[in-house]
Formats: structure tokens, C-alpha cells, sequence
């Protein structure tokens, strides 16, 4: 399985980009939002893309 490293969004970019929308959120909401959506997608692309995501700080 081939590897594919990817930066994270921040909590704060997560935050600012909800509020574009109208939404406010605090920021463990925001981690909370970030570790659901990393999840999905590394789901998704482990079983559909045969490839791996690994988060980097």
C-alpha cells in the first residue's frame, strides 16, 4: 500500500472557515470535527485508492 503524506488543517483554520458559513463552533468542537473527517477520508482512500494517508504536524 503506497503512502501519502498530507499536511493537517489547524483547529483555528477549522474554526474560521465554519464561521464563513455562520457557524460557531469552540475549538474542542473543532478537533472533534478534524479527527472525524481524517477518519473518513483515510477509510475511504485505504479501501477505495489502495493508499495510506499520514497526517503531518
Amino acid at each position: 500500500m503506497e503512502r501519502l503524506q498530507i499536511s493537517t488543517m489547524t483547529t483555528e483554520e477549522t474554526i474560521e472557515l465554519l464561521k464563513t458559513d455562520g457557524v460557531d463552533i469552540t475549538l474542542e468542537e473543532a478537533k472533534m470535527i478534524l479527527v472525524f473527517l481524517y477518519l473518513i477520508a483515510g477509510l475511504v482512500t485505504s479501501e477505495k485508492f489502495n493508499f495510506e494517508i499520514i497526517l503531518v504536524d
